[in-house]
């Protein structure tokens, strides 16, 4: 008989920090559009744990909602990733994005020097998508 999988609470203490912490300032415009393809995902992803958590996170922070609701209307690239993994745009926004770079770095640089090429071309993949994620705390550069 196979046990039900276990469930990981997302926190909902959140660092001085973390991205949301960070965004203050000038951010890029937020169209209706993209505030309706935002929520229209955020419904799409309701069951899983980030999308119970994210939500909340919208509410909670304005600068947050307006942020994806910006990435979803002109940064599809970026939005495409974020649609793809909840769970690290999550991560990242109540994370410090610093800290995350830097393990992705170390991670990096082990995976270049331990794993077959195969695995460090798929390795060097994920580093990249997440450091565009980490790019987003620059939020001076996504408002042009």
């Amino acid at each position: 008989m196979k046990r039900p999988a276990v469930k990981k609470r997302l926190s909902k203490r959140l660092d001085d920090t973390s991205l949301i912490r960070r965004l203050a300032g000038p951010l890029p415009l937020a169209s209706p559009e993209g505030a309706a393809r935002a929520a229209d995902w955020l419904a799409d992803i309701e069951a899983s744990t980030a999308g119970k958590a994210l939500p909340a996170l919208r509410a909670e922070h304005p600068a947050f909602a307006n942020l994806l609701a910006s990435i979803a209307a002109t940064a599809p690239y970026l939005w495409d990733l974020i649609r793809a993994d909840p769970a690290r745009l999550h991560r990242l926004a109540t994370g410090d994005p610093d800290r995350a770079l830097a393990s992705l770095l170390a991670q990096a640089q082990r995976s270049a020097g331990a794993a077959p090429s195969q695995d460090a071309c798929a390795t060097l993949h994920e580093i990249g998508s997440r450091a565009s994620h980490c790019a987003c705390r620059h939020r001076r550069d996504l408002a042009g």
